[in-house]
């Protein structure tokens, strides 16, 4: 709390002061039995002062414009571009490395304002999984939840890690970009030659930071790439030194945006004000019991009721915020999506229907989350929809559990990626799974504020499940027959959302991307403009002190 006119409470020793020596003296008559009327009085004239004292600071402290400062920050400019590589081969398991790493790394991002960052880890291959963003928060959550194996365990792809790093940029409009890259080991996957990234990273104008830790990494290889790029080569011993590269690399690549902060008020008056009228009612009625009642009593009162419940006025605009229009796409990646009832996979028909929806909403973050026997969080909310694209292209269904359909885990990876403030938009893309019961599927949503849209995929009809170039069969034996599951719908109506069936044209594409835009619309980009709330309360109250404080200090008598 702020007071805007802090001063004002000087009045309350001015008042002290001015009761002690601005009385007015007019002479009284002595009567006998005076000590024993003052005595018998003192009690309820001692309450009657505190009540008193305690009315005049509260309408002064209230008189002093108490406040809560809220600051509205408004960007103007473009950050960096941070590209984050982490080894997640087998061996960053050795003396909790790759964990000390995540933990470092979130601090890092954290610290990183403004700037837009992505992430990707490496071990058999590079897998890219954050595209460029500025939602801070979803990419944490994202690294915290990464385990080593999500890219295979065997080997270590680094200068494919590198390349795919370097490629996050070809659309980057940032005037500063950099890579840093962290790892144990050397490469030892032939898919991308060493020449081949350090050419595309000069191409681009980006700097890479290497970090090296451990002792199987290849020193030289490392230094070569800083060097080649501008960058600096570090080396790690233990998670201090860690978290010192990191600290200096924040300083060395500080960004900096040219910023408008507007600082607004929530005024805070009515609460002593509020306290002021409840203790005015015990002050009337030991003044109605004393006999002092009088009618600037009644007017003290009127006023502070003014000032407490009186008419404001909307002051002028203070600037504008941007709502944060996110749009969550759910991917079911369970076994039964390899299903090919519907031509030529369920599996490739939602990649292509996801890629053309990605495409319908220019201007929306979007990001991805799948799920199977758990939940999977590929991408947080991100305007890099070229990443994103790419993202999904890349996505290796190898290395993740594909039985089961755990649509309740899919939600909550959603709630923990989508901003909590503004529209909070999911749409599912499932064959429904075996499930008969949504009920608490539908409870969690509503209790997060999820919309939920359901685009079905696939045939009442059915079809068998391969893998492998066998026929899946149950545990007596029988070939497994997966059909569409209607129920699923009830999802979809009972969070507000939409409820279509895939067929083969656009059409049923294009009804999805209408309900999108219409109601609450990811793409609406008007902006929410704050106005300042002027309170005329000062008039009322400064006649409601006056009059309490004149109806004491003018009728007071000396002896």
């Amino acid at each position: 709390m702020t007071l805007l006119y802090p001063w004002v409470l000087l009045g309350f020793p001015l008042y002290l002061l001015c009761e002690r020596f601005c009385r007015q003296r007019i002479q009284e008559i002595y009567f006998p039995n005076v000590p024993m009327l003052k005595k018998a009085t003192k009690k309820g004239r001692d309450l009657t002062r505190i009540l008193r004292y305690a009315l005049l600071f509260l309408m002064l402290l209230a008189l002093s414009a108490p406040v809560q400062e809220k600051r509205l920050t408004q960007d103007h400019g473009i950050g960096y571009d941070i590209s984050l590589l982490l080894d997640a081969s087998d061996s960053m398991r050795e003396a909790q490395r790759f964990e000390t790493a995540k933990t470092i790394l979130s601090d890092f991002i954290q610290s990183r304002q403004g700037d837009r960052l992505a992430l990707s880890l490496f071990a058999d291959y590079a897998y890219l999984s954050v595209p460029l963003t500025y939602h801070k928060e979803a990419l944490t959550t994202v690294l915290q939840h990464m385990r080593i194996g999500v890219a295979g365990t065997r080997h270590t792809a680094l200068y494919e890690a590198l390349y795919l790093g370097v490629r996050l940029f070809e659309n980057s409009t940032a005037k500063q970009k950099i890579v840093i890259l962290l790892t144990d080991g050397l490469n030892t996957v032939k898919s991308v030659p060493l020449q081949v990234a350090l050419a595309e990273a000069k191409k681009q104008q980006l700097k890479v930071y290497t970090i090296g830790i451990g002792d199987d990494y290849r020193r030289k290889i490392l230094q070569r790439i800083a060097e080649e790029t501008g960058g600096k080569f570090y080396q790690a011993t233990d998670p201090q030194a860690l978290q010192a590269i990191y600290h200096e690399i924040n300083q060395l690549e500080k960004s900096t945006l040219a910023t408008d902060t507007v600082t607004y008020h929530i005024p805070l008056f009515r609460y002593p004000l509020l306290l002021a009228l409840l203790l005015m009612l015990p002050f009337l009625f030991l003044a109605y019991r004393q006999r002092t009642l009088s009618l600037a009593h009644y007017a003290t009162l009127f006023f502070l009721l003014v000032a407490l419940y009186g008419p404001h006025t909307t002051g002028e605009a203070l600037g504008a915020h941007q709502p944060d229009k996110s749009l969550l796409l759910v991917l079911d990646l369970s076994r039964s999506m390899s299903c090919e009832d519907t031509f030529p996979s369920r599996l490739q028909i939602m990649y292509n229907r996801v890629a053309k929806l990605i495409d319908a909403f220019p201007s929306t973050k979007i990001g991805l989350t799948g799920f199977a026997a758990q939940g999977y969080l590929i991408a947080a909310p991100t305007l890099d929809h070229h990443a994103l694209k790419q993202l999904l292209r890349q996505l290796d269904l190898k290395h993740i559990s594909r039985e089961g359909s755990n649509i309740l885990a899919a939600l909550q990876n959603a709630d923990m990626l989508l901003p909590t403030q503004g529209s909070r938009t999911v749409v599912l893309f499932s064959d429904g799974g075996q499930m008969q019961d949504f009920s608490e599927e539908i409870t969690y949503a509503k209790a997060q504020r999820l919309q939920v849209s359901v685009y079905a995929i696939g045939t009442a009809m059915g079809g068998v499940i391969k893998a492998d170039n066998t026929l899946r069969k149950d545990k007596a034996g029988n070939i497994i027959i997966t059909r569409i599951n209607p129920r699923i719908k009830i999802l979809a109506t009972e969070t507000g959302g939409i409820y279509l069936q895939h067929t083969a044209s656009d059409a049923t594409l294009a009804q999805l991307v209408q309900s999108l835009l219409s109601g609450t619309d990811p793409t609406d980009n008007t902006s929410e403009t704050f106005r300042e709330q002027r309170e005329p309360y000062a008039l009322p109250l400064l006649l409601a002190l006056l009059l309490l404080g004149a109806t004491h200090l003018g009728f007071r008598r000396s002896k």
